[in-house]
C-alpha cells in the first residue's frame, strides 16, 4: 500500500516538475522545452487516471483538505475537478454507451460504430454537448448535484485567476500552460480509448492489460474492466478480481492505434 501512494504521488510531481522544466528551458532551448511540456501532458495523463481518479472514488475526511485537493487538481488539469467528477461518474453509469459523455462509440446510419481515434484525442474538446447540459442531465439523473455545480464554478474561476496570474508574469508561460492542457488531455483521451475499445458496439465495459510490471508501477491501472465491476474497491486489492478475458496487447494509451491498423 505504501508502494502504490508513493507511485500515486509520484506522477502529479512528474507533471509538474516536466512543466517547470519545460519553462526553463524554453528561452534556449525551445525544442527540448517544448517536448518537455509533452511529457508533462503525458504524465499528466497518468496523473489523471490513476491520483485524480482515486480522488473521485475516495474522498478525505477533512473537508478542508478535499476542497483544497479540488482546487489542486482543478489547476493541474485545466478543467474544474467537480466538472470531471461529473465526466466520471457519468462514464460509470453508462460504461462506454451513447449515452456515455466519453464514449468511444458512435450511432451513424443506424448502427453502432467506435469513434474516430485521431478525431477523438486530438479534438477531444469537441463535443456534442454544452458542460451546463452535462450538468444539468447530471443533476437530474441524479449522479451530480447543485452544490457540485457551484464548486465546478469556483474551481473554473481559480483556473482562470491562475491563468490570468500566468499571463501577467509572461504570455510565454500562459501559453505553455494552454500547451500541457492540451496535450495532457490529448493523453487522456488516447487512454480512455484503449480502455473502451469499441470492438463490440459498446457492450463491454471495458478492457484490461494484465502485464505486471506495468500495474505494479502504475498502480493496478491496467486492470479497468475490474475497476468498472469494482468500483468501490480501491486498486491495490483489484488484484483478486482479475478475469484475464478481455486483455489487451499494448497498454491502453497506445493499444487504440494497434486496435486501427487490426481493423484494416
Amino acid at each position: 500500500m505504501i508502494k502504490s501512494y508513493f507511485f500515486m504521488a509520484l506522477f502529479p510531481i512528474l507533471e509538474v516538475f516536466l512543466f517547470v522544466n519545460g519553462v526553463i528551458l524554453l528561452e534556449n532551448a525551445p525544442v527540448l522545452g517544448v517536448l518537455s511540456v509533452v511529457g508533462a501532458g503525458l504524465a499528466m495523463s497518468f496523473s489523471l487516471h490513476i491520483t485524480y481518479h482515486y480522488h473521485v472514488h475516495f474522498r478525505r475526511k477533512s473537508k478542508v483538505l478535499d476542497r483544497l485537493i479540488d482546487f489542486g487538481y482543478s489547476i493541474l488539469t485545466g478543467l474544474p475537478f467537480n466538472f470531471y467528477y461529473l465526466l466520471h461518474t457519468n462514464h460509470h453509469v453508462y460504461d462506454n454507451e451513447i449515452e456515455d459523455f466519453t464514449t468511444t462509440i458512435i450511432r451513424k446510419d443506424g448502427k453502432i460504430r467506435g469513434k474516430n481515434i485521431f478525431m477523438y484525442a486530438f479534438f477531444w474538446f469537441k463535443s456534442n454537448r454544452k458542460p451546463l447540459e452535462m450538468m444539468q442531465l447530471g443533476i437530474k439523473e441524479d449522479y451530480f448535484s447543485k452544490e457540485r455545480m457551484q464548486k465546478s464554478k469556483i474551481e473554473l474561476l481559480v483556473i482562470l485567476l491562475f491563468e490570468i496570474m500566468l499571463g501577467v508574469l509572461n504570455w510565454k508561460l500562459l501559453l505553455l500552460y494552454f500547451a500541457l492542457v492540451y496535450f495532457g488531455w490529448l493523453f487522456i483521451s488516447l487512454h480512455n480509448y484503449g480502455q473502451h475499445l469499441p470492438n463490440k458496439k459498446g457492450i463491454d465495459i471495458g478492457n484490461s492489460y494484465y502485464n505486471k510490471l506495468y500495474n505494479f508501477i502504475f498502480v493496478n491501472n491496467g486492470l479497468h474492466y475490474e475497476h468498472h465491476k469494482f468500483p468501490v474497491k480501491k486498486y491495490w486489492d483489484l488484484e483478486e478480481e482479475k478475469e484475464k478475458n478481455l486483455n489487451n496487447k499494448l497498454p491502453h494509451i497506445v493499444d487504440g492505434f494497434r486496435y486501427l491498423m487490426s481493423r484494416r
